[in-house]
């Protein structure tokens, strides 16, 4: 991922992601969070000094602004009204379960980070609803569990001036989205209509849909990335009314029902990716261009039964 960080206490100084700053201590404030030894009563604003709960951090950020956690937080929140551009950094080195330590009862433990729902007194709704443009997600294991209905929801609605909600322009890096494999339910990462955002380098496995549009909130979802995901052990990939997307280099494997499904979408680039699955489930959307694709499905007619490259459109 050609990550660059300098570490003290367990959190990163300073990360780079391929030449890009997520926080270099620059602009806005750098809030820390450590759900297993933190206290709501620190000012969160060392790395010793981090805050107990994601609420306690949520109620204090302000546009631009970084959060660095670890631990496991069971919270379900929404991003606060008219804050934008905060980015939230799981401080372990690879998206993980922040399971304690067993080797001793004096161990620190904790130190990956997790996100999922409370251990009772879970409701029907996402682990996060972000609520606002230009927030960042990095590095981060959301564990779909309880009632939660998605781990994230990227929200909007079609208000206008201050009264509109829209999580537009957001970027998911590098997470680690986790349903239950065998039993797939929920949503990975849901939006209702938002635009201009980002998914790279992250895992999605062991739901209904990974990745879904629902609702009737701002119609189509365009002008944005989805590249280098994986998917696994979904009943469905991608299930989204894309409009001139980039789907590249994503990788679809075995157990989906339909791996993309871009209906009422239209003008996508959808390229260099890999279809373990059925080929003609996939549904294209209108006028979509997709080439240089690879299928397992050879004997689709649009796939080629010697190299597997695929040769034109799904015929769904």
């Amino acid at each position: 991922m050609g990550i660059i960080g300098n570490y003290a206490h367990g959190f990163r100084e300073g990360i780079m992601i391929r030449g890009a700053a997520l926080y270099d201590g620059g602009f806005g404030r750098v809030w820390y969070v450590d759900a297993k030894t933190g206290a709501d009563g620190n000012s969160g604003k060392r790395r010793d000094r981090p805050f107990l709960t994601m609420s306690k951090a949520l109620a204090q950020v302000d546009s631009g602004d970084t959060i660095l956690f670890r631990g496991k937080v069971r919270e379900q929140l929404s991003t606060p009204v008219g804050v934008h551009d905060v980015t939230i950094i799981g401080a372990g080195n690879r998206p993980r379960h922040a399971d304690d330590h067993t080797e001793s009862s004096g161990a620190r433990g904790s130190s990956g980070a997790t996100w999922t729902a409370p251990a009772s007194g879970s409701t029907a709704s996402p682990l996060l609803q972000v609520n606002q443009q230009g927030w960042r997600l990095y590095g981060t294991t959301w564990q779909l569990s309880g009632s939660a209905t998605a781990c994230v929801l990227l929200h909007k609605t079609d208000d206008a001036g201050d009264s509109e909600r829209d999580g537009a322009h957001a970027e998911l890096l590098y997470n680690k989205f986790q349903g239950t494999v065998g039993a797939a339910a929920g949503i990975g990462v849901q939006t209702n209509g938002i635009g201009f955002w980002k998914m790279q380098d992250n895992l999605l496995f062991g739901f209904a849909t990974a990745i879904a549009k629902t609702g009737a909130a701002g119609g189509q979802v365009g002008w944005g990335e989805l590249i280098g995901n994986r998917f696994s052990d979904n009943t469905n990939g991608i299930v989204s009314p894309l409009y001139r997307f980039l789907v590249k280099g994503n990788y679809f494997l075995a157990t989906h029902t339909k791996e993309v499904d871009l209906t009422g979408g239209t003008a996508n680039i959808v390229t260099e990716n890999v279809f373990m699955g059925n080929y003609d489930a996939c549904v294209p959307g209108t006028g979509d261009f997709w080439f240089n694709n690879y299928s397992l499905d050879t004997t689709s007619g649009e796939v080629d039964d010697t190299t597997g490259q695929t040769t034109a459109v799904p015929a769904a």
